[in-house]
């Protein structure tokens, strides 16, 4: 969605929009339910993997699919239009409704075993609110154009990038899933408050790849320069990520107490570990983004491949944290370095053609 209201609006065609985005909408909600009812059929094995405690949980979340699917088109046309104020409300909406509701009944039921259905059903209100705010605002038609005309492109890119969307599920929440099934229940739990903050470095600058991916493919389909818009985005990154990794390096056990308690204190040692993995996972994805916007897509393919490098050695290597957690830093590494790498590879050579294009020029 993003990428092509950000395509249309750079090519003088907003007018156009609102039709695309109604006609997108309406094919994310009918994938929802497909999504849905394949949960239905696969929820017991998934139970059972998980070691929840009460499988109706898996169903009760999953209602929500159809919506959050809908509402997440709308996003991307928002973050395609540089919409970035409604954008944020809508996350605000839906995060702080779900953060209220969950932890107000955990402590009005004093849930126990209870618990998996309670965070089920705060995610399902969440995204109900967040859907009916959306259907609220949603956008008027003013045209007949028929979205259909790009039907092609779109389903091509739609599967491009949900690949690389399955890519950061493998990448970002793998391991947490593995050291559920793999690890005790006391481990497990440990692990995940570790991933919890860890992962503070990757969604605290998931908002400046979010403003990059529309600049550059507006400036790109307007014909004016955008490499400048990497550089920022990529140093964003880099400060605000390494100033979240040396805060884990000296205030580790009190980053953990402060947030989990004491009983949490054990995992404090491998927190620098964890952020510094995400740290890399988060400035491979400026380059990824970078690249998609620019419709480039072999960075997808390097992602995958090391995504699934990551599940395949934690199946492999998983009876400690030190074990999951060498895995991803090596595995985050070897992604930076080959999106680095490809980064330079395609500057050096667009030099190259702007050098012998130059030359050409002068000996005319």
């Amino acid at each position: 969605s993003a990428k092509f209201a950000a395509k249309m609006y750079g090519e003088g065609e907003a007018q156009n929009i609102g039709s695309l985005q109604v006609h997108l909408r309406r094919k994310a909600f009918l994938l929802g339910i497909i999504a849905y009812l394949i949960l239905l059929i696969v929820h017991m094995p998934m139970f059972h993997f998980l070691k929840l405690e009460n499988h109706a949980s898996l169903i009760l979340f999953s209602i929500g699919i159809p919506m959050h699917w809908s509402f997440s088109v709308d996003r991307g046309f928002q973050q395609g239009t540089n919409k970035f104020k409604q954008l944020s409300f809508s996350y605000i909406l839906e995060m702080v409704v779900r953060l209220c509701l969950t932890l107000g009944l955990l402590w009005l039921i004093q849930a126990g075993s209870e618990a998996d259905w309670i965070v089920a059903l705060g995610f399902l209100v969440s995204f109900l609110i967040t859907f009916v705010f959306h259907r609220l605002t949603a956008v008027r038609l003013s045209t007949k154009y028929n979205p259909a005309l790009l039907q092609k492109p779109i389903l091509t890119f739609f599967g491009l990038i949900l690949l690389y969307e399955c890519c950061q599920v493998l990448i970002s929440n793998s391991d947490v899933i593995l050291a559920k099934h793999y690890l005790g229940a006391e481990a497990a739990g440990l692990y995940a408050s570790l991933a919890l903050i860890g992962k503070i470095v990757f969604f605290g600058t998931w908002t400046i790849v979010m403003v990059l991916f529309p600049k550059v493919v507006q400036k790109q389909k307007a014909g004016l320069p955008y490499n400048a818009l990497f550089n920022q985005a990529f140093s964003f990154v880099l400060i605000i990520g390494g100033a979240v990794v040396l805060s884990t390096v000296f205030f580790d056990k009190f980053i953990i107490s402060n947030l989990f308690g004491q009983a949490y204190i054990a995992v404090a040692p491998w927190l620098k570990w964890y952020a510094l993995a995400t740290l890399m996972f988060a400035l491979s994805n400026v380059f990824v983004y970078y690249y998609m916007s620019l419709s480039r897509y072999f960075p997808i393919v390097i992602s995958f491949i090391f995504g699934s490098a990551q599940v395949g050695f934690i199946l492999l290597f998983h009876h400690s944290f030190y074990e999951i957690i060498l895995v991803q830093i090596m595995c985050m590494s070897g992604l930076l370095i080959s999106t680095v790498t490809y980064h330079l590879l395609i500057e050096n050579k667009l030099k190259q053609n702007a050098t012998s294009h130059s030359i050409s020029l002068s000996t005319k």
